[in-house]
């Protein structure tokens, strides 16, 4: 290289995540200090801090945890919604583009003989032989059905200060809200108030049976 030549790193600019990564690093917390700080559940945080926008739910959410982590964090909430929104416009611009250009895809023929029929007759019913055995075991051991009567939706935006949650489980099933338990009637009902505090309120219900099976559902409330 000739002496006039000089090379420079040149670093990348910071990813929103990374901006949030590296401010909470500096107060020394842990995801944990900041689960139980913003009540948003660890991994919806690590998603924000990886920019993995498919694992978050839809952007009015993303925009509540955003806020929310931004005052804990002491970061500017109006630069924070800024970087997300270019940041998840460019994510949705690739996506597009790859759903508009797909790949051609080149299938080379396959043509049948009678031994790859035989092949083929003896794999389907040795398929379907496991596939009854897979259903009987696993409808033993199936894990309880757990079904959400209310709220309508798992995702709600309200003004109210409480909310009802309640729904239906199977009759030898018990059912925890947050790690709490709440009461299961004979008939697998449930109902249980809750108070809610502004911003994004995150509540998981499991359904555990006696076998030790769980079923979880994940309930998101926003309030104005």
């Amino acid at each position: 290289m000739p002496p006039f030549f000089t090379t420079k790193k040149i670093k990348p600019p910071k990813t929103l995540g990374g901006i949030l990564r590296g401010r909470r690093k500096k107060f020394k917390l842990s995801l944990r200090q900041i689960e139980k700080a913003t009540k948003i559940k660890k991994v919806y945080l690590l998603a924000l801090e990886a920019n993995n926008w498919n694992e978050l739910p839809s952007e009015v959410y993303i925009a509540g945890f955003l806020n929310t982590y931004s005052k804990t964090l002491k970061l500017d909430a109006k630069k924070i919604h800024k970087a997300f929104k270019d940041e998840h416009q460019a994510h949705k611009n690739i996506q597009r583009r790859v759903i508009e250009n797909p790949k051609e895809l080149k299938v080379n023929r396959v043509y049948l003989t009678p031994r790859m029929i035989i092949i083929g007759i003896v794999v389907i019913i040795a398929l379907a032989l496991g596939g009854y055995l897979w259903f009987q075991v696993s409808g033993f051991a199936a894990a309880p059905q757990l079904k959400i009567s209310e709220p309508a939706s798992q995702e709600v935006k309200t003004t109210d200060d409480k909310i009802q949650i309640s729904g239906t489980t199977d009759t030898d099933s018990s059912v925890t809200l947050n790690n709490q338990p709440i009461p299961v009637s004979t008939s697998g009902q449930f109902e249980q108030n809750v108070s809610l505090s502004r911003g994004v309120n995150v509540f998981e219900i499991v359904s555990t049976n006696n076998v030790g099976k769980k079923t979880t559902k994940i309930l998101q409330v926003m309030v104005e």
